[in-house]
């Protein structure tokens, strides 16, 4: 009897010292390229997607891709790489370097545990929906999008952090979801900057909520024991509205930063709810983002002729300039999205760069100009016949 419980318990930690082994030297998953010039493993993303297996790695080279559908646990990685819409139908998930846009939601995610990084989006219907737990929005511009910039619909224990959220309706709609936390992000010049309709023990820490229309945050429908801190709020036409229930205003002895505080006693948001310890400055929130400039169209390389229109994004409100080679800088025409007219027919055929520029950030797209030989005009065709019929008629009577 000793001899198989020694065996017994030796085979026992056997099966535990492997399975240790296997988590902590885990097998990576094979890292795969979409380019759509045909330079890498794959030109069509869905179909790579589609193919990979669970922990896999996709690249994804500069281009236009469509939208897609993700159903197991992979990464995307883009390299200035376009979408129009990222449906998200698993777990464990992670999304970074993407332009998103012109989609009706950017991303979806019914899944948990998902990460979506240093993506771009905007001009979307919605922005980014999540209907799951556990989920990471980090780093992301999310501007101009119709309704939400971020959605949470019955979404717990979520993380939204170092965001810029601008020139939405809503910066971050939250229905019904709980314990999510909203940490150093900057929401700004949305209709209202943040909603929280029945929702409950969520963190709003450390957020710079400025120049928003309507409201800077606005709590209803029975949302209770939210925590809102540290945050600055400035600029907006009301700077919190809340009915409904009790929350949380402050934190040990440290409120938010009202533009509005008349520097007497606590700071009232309605009966009931009140920041006891409002602050006389503005916190210093340091959320550190650069701004790039995108050349959307042309594509790189593309062949062009005659008038073209440029188009791209500038994550930056301001003016964006353009060039073409070593030529003059002109100013494109908008903001956030900028466009600009070249006639090519005005260059040589062959290889040229446009460069666009927007603050300190700048970017390039090599094109190639492939007009069509004109035509001699008219006005030297008639002088040409005129020349040979003179020639002809002085030579015949010499």
């Amino acid at each position: 009897m000793e001899y198989v419980f020694v065996r017994h318990g030796f085979v026992c930690i056997t099966i535990f010292v492997v399975l240790l082994l296997a988590f902590a030297f885990k097998v990576e998953g094979k890292i795969i390229v979409v380019d759509s010039s045909g330079n890498g493993d794959y030109k069509d993303l869905q179909k790579a997607i589609n193919e990979c297996s669970e922990g896999d790695k996709i690249v994804v080279m500069a281009g236009e891709y469509g939208s897609v559908v993700i159903n197991k646990s992979i990464s995307m990685e883009g390299e200035n790489a376009t979408l129009y819409g990222i449906e998200i139908n698993a777990n464990n998930v992670d999304i970074s370097g993407f332009i998103i846009k012109d989609g009706y939601y950017a991303v979806d995610i019914a899944g948990n545990n998902n990460i979506i990084e240093n993506c771009t989006i905007f001009n979307n219907s919605h922005g980014i929906n999540i209907e799951g737990d556990g989920n990471k929005i980090i780093h992301n511009k999310i501007f101009r999008n119709s309704y939400e910039g971020i959605n949470l619909d019955y979404a717990d224990n979520n993380e939204i952090k170092g965001n810029e959220i601008y020139r939405n309706a809503w910066g971050i709609y939250m229905q019904k979801s709980n314990n999510n936390i909203i940490y150093m992000n900057i929401i700004k010049n949305n209709h209202e900057g943040i909603v929280i309709q029945g929702g409950k023990k969520n963190i709003i820490r450390m957020n710079n909520i400025t120049g928003n229309e309507y409201k800077g945050i606005h709590l209803c429908c029975k949302s209770e024991r939210n925590h809102i801190f540290n945050n600055n709020f400035i600029g907006n036409k009301n700077n919190a509205y809340c009915y409904g229930g009790i929350n949380y205003w402050d934190n040990d002895g440290m409120g938010n930063y009202w533009d509005d505080y008349d520097g007497e006693g606590g700071y009232e948001i309605s009966s009931g709810n009140v920041d006891e310890f409002p602050a006389e400055k503005p916190f210093a929130i340091n959320i550190s983002h650069s701004y790039h400039i995108y050349i959307l169209s042309p594509q790189p390389g593309e062949k062009v002729k005659g008038k073209i229109i440029v188009r791209g994004i500038a994550e930056k409100e301001a003016r964006v300039k353009i060039k073409i080679d070593d030529g003059e800088w002109q100013n494109a025409s908008g903001t956030l999205l900028w466009y600009a007219e070249i006639d090519t027919t005005e260059l040589s055929n062959g290889e040229h760069t446009i460069y666009a520029r927007c603050g300190n950030a700048t970017t390039s797209c090599t094109i190639y100009v492939e007009n069509e030989k004109g035509m001699p005009s008219f006005t030297f065709i008639t002088f040409f016949a005129a020349f040979i019929i003179i020639f002809l008629s002085h030579k015949r009577f010499k």
